[in-house]
C-alpha cells in the first residue's frame, strides 16, 4: 500500500493535469475532460493576450524579440502537451508507468520520505513564485504588471512541478536500481529474478522516455532561453531601473535559481540512475575476476547476467534527440552563455 504523502502527492498532481485523474480506466472521464479542456484553453487565451499587450515583443532587437517569443510558445506547448497527453494519446503508458511505481514503492517502502520532499519543494516554489510576483506587481504596478505576464507564472510554476514529479519518479527507479545492486554483490543464487528486475527496470525507464520525452525536451529548451533571457535582464535592464538594486536582483536570481535548479537536479538524477546501472555492470565483471572458485553453472549464469545488463542499459531520451547526462548541463551553460554575450553586444549598440 503506497504511502499518505504518495496520495497526498498524487492529488496535488491531479489537480495541476501533471498526471490523469483515473489512470486505472481506458477512456479519461468527461470531468476530466472538461477541466483539461478548460485549463488549456484558458492558457492558449491569455498567452494570446500576453503576445498582443507586448505587442508581439516588437520594441527589443531581433534575438531578444525572437528569445522571448520562443520562450512563451516553448511554455504554452509544454502545458499542451503536459495537460493532454493523460487524457489522449499516453493514457495507457501513464496507466502502466504508475503500476510499476507503486509495484516498487510496495517493494522498498522508501517513497514516502521522497515524495513529502517533493510535494514541499511544490508548495515552497509556490511560495516563491507569488512573493516574486508579488514584488514586481507592487514595482511596475498591479494592472500594468498582469497585463505583461498574465500566465507566465502558472506556466513557470506548473514546469517546475512537473520537474519536481520526475525527479521524484526517478529517485524512485534509482533506489531500485541501487537495491538490485546490492543483491547481486550479496547473492549470487538470485541471478534469474535480477535478471528478472533489470529487464522490468528497462521497461519502466522506456516508458519514462515514452512519456516524458518531450516534456523533458521543452524543460530544457525552456531553461535554456529563460537563462538568455534572464540573464540579460539582470545584468542590463534591471541594473538601470530606479529605486533599491538588492530586492529587484534578488527577485530575478530567485526565478532564475529556481528555474535552473530544478533542470539541473532532473538531469542529474537521470545521470544517477545510468551509474547505478553502471556499477551493477561493474559488479557482476568484478565478481566473475575475484572468485576463482566459482561453478561452471555460476559463471554461465553470470555471463548471462552480464548479457542481459548490457542488452537492457538504461538510457534517458530527450524526444529521441540526444540522451541525458552531465554533459547536458555543460550544453546548457556552453548555449547560455554563447547567446548572452551576443545579447550584451547587441543591447550595448543599440544604446
Amino acid at each position: 500500500m503506497a504511502p499518505k504523502s504518495q496520495y497526498v502527492l498524487y492529488s496535488l498532481c491531479k489537480f495541476l493535469t501533471i498526471i490523469p485523474f483515473r489512470p486505472t480506466t481506458p477512456l479519461a472521464s468527461t470531468s476530466h475532460k472538461i477541466y483539461c479542456s478548460f485549463v488549456v484553453l484558458t492558457s492558449t487565451v491569455l498567452t494570446i493576450v500576453t503576445f498582443l499587450n507586448n505587442k508581439w515583443y516588437s520594441q527589443f532587437h531581433h534575438i531578444k524579440m525572437s528569445v522571448l517569443i520562443l520562450i512563451q510558445l516553448n511554455l504554452s506547448t509544454f502545458n499542451l502537451i503536459t495537460t493532454l497527453s493523460g487524457v489522449l494519446w499516453k493514457r495507457e503508458k501513464w496507466h502502466k508507468l504508475l503500476n510499476d511505481l507503486n509495484t516498487m514503492t510496495n517493494r522498498n517502502g522508501q517513497s514516502g520520505r521522497s515524495a513529502t520532499i517533493a510535494t514541499t519543494s511544490i508548495i515552497v516554489s509556490a511560495v516563491i513564485l507569488v512573493w516574486i510576483m508579488y514584488f514586481w506587481a507592487n514595482y511596475f504596478g498591479v494592472v500594468y504588471y498582469l497585463k505583461k505576464y498574465n500566465v507566465a507564472y502558472f506556466h513557470f510554476f506548473l514546469m517546475f512541478a512537473y520537474s519536481t514529479v520526475l525527479s521524484w519518479i526517478l529517485s524512485i527507479i534509482l533506489v531500485e536500481y541501487s537495491n538490485l545492486n546490492r543483491t547481486v554483490c550479496k547473492e549470487l543464487q538470485l541471478g534469474q529474478s535480477i535478471e528478472q528486475m533489470f529487464c522490468f527496470l528497462k521497461d519502466t525507464v522506456d516508458t519514462f522516455n515514452d512519456i516524458f520525452g518531450w516534456p523533458m525536451a521543452l524543460i530544457i529548451s525552456f531553461t535554456t532561453l529563460y537563462l538568455v533571457n534572464n540573464l540579460d535582464y539582470m545584468f542590463l535592464a534591471t541594473a538601470s531601473l530606479p529605486g533599491s538594486i538588492f530586492y529587484r536582483l534578488l527577485a530575478d536570481a530567485a526565478m532564475v535559481l529556481l528555474i535552473f535548479t530544478s533542470t539541473v537536479f532532473l538531469i542529474f538524477m537521470c545521470d544517477s540512475v545510468v551509474q547505478e546501472a553502471e556499477k551493477l555492470q561493474a559488479s557482476v565483471q568484478k565478481i566473475r575476476r575475484i572468485r576463482p572458485n566459482l561453478t561452471a553453472k555460476e559463471d554461465q549464469d553470470l555471463e548471462k547476467l552480464c548479457g542481459v545488463i548490457i542488452e537492457n542499459f538504461p538510457q534517458f531520451s530527450v524526444a529521441r534527440f540526444f540522451n541525458i547526462g552531465r554533459g547536458t548541463v555543460l550544453n546548457i551553460l556552453s548555449t547560455v552563455t554563447t547567446f548572452f554575450i551576443i545579447m550584451i553586444q547587441l543591447d550595448t549598440k543599440n544604446n
